[in-house]
């Protein structure tokens, strides 16, 4: 799923997303023309693929890119027993959701999140308004990784 040494997550195209990810290249690269652009505005943009973590197991990752930055990635298993829809979402089903989500990155880490890594911070969370649980990824800029 996610490379500890350098941050990158591998994805279903057989490409790779991290820290080091510009915005062009992205754009450019096969998962990059499968995304859905979720948000632009100014420099701020947004875009939404799936990545499999393993075989019948995916995930779906919302990068977020300040210029040509990669901020974050935040990743939600895509799974219908979380909720799949804004029809059948609910708080349990969320807290099922980070619950999966913390049993993912403990068999990863041997520990439960958060983690502080050279490249960025890896957290599970769900949103402040009781929203959607994430595994959230923040890159620390290349020049103080």
């Amino acid at each position: 799923m996610i490379d500890l040494e350098t941050g990158e997550l591998k994805l279903i195209t057989g490409g790779r997303i991290g820290p080091l990810t510009r915005l062009e290249t992205f754009r450019e690269s096969i998962a990059g023309a499968g995304a859905e652009e979720v948000f632009h505005e100014g420099e701020w943009q947004a875009y939404r693929l799936l990545a499999a973590e393993r075989p019948g197991r995916l995930f779906a990752v919302l990068l977020h890119f300040k210029g040509s930055q990669l901020l974050d990635l935040k990743l939600a298993l895509h799974c219908d027993r979380f909720g799949g829809t804004r029809e059948h979402w609910s708080q349990a089903g969320e807290q099922a959701r980070k619950r999966a989500h913390d049993q993912v990155l403990a068999s990863i880490f041997g520990a439960l999140p958060p983690y502080d890594l050279g490249w960025g911070t890896i957290q599970s969370v769900v949103g402040a308004d009781g929203g959607t649980s994430v595994i959230w990824i923040r890159y620390r800029p290349p020049a103080l990784a």
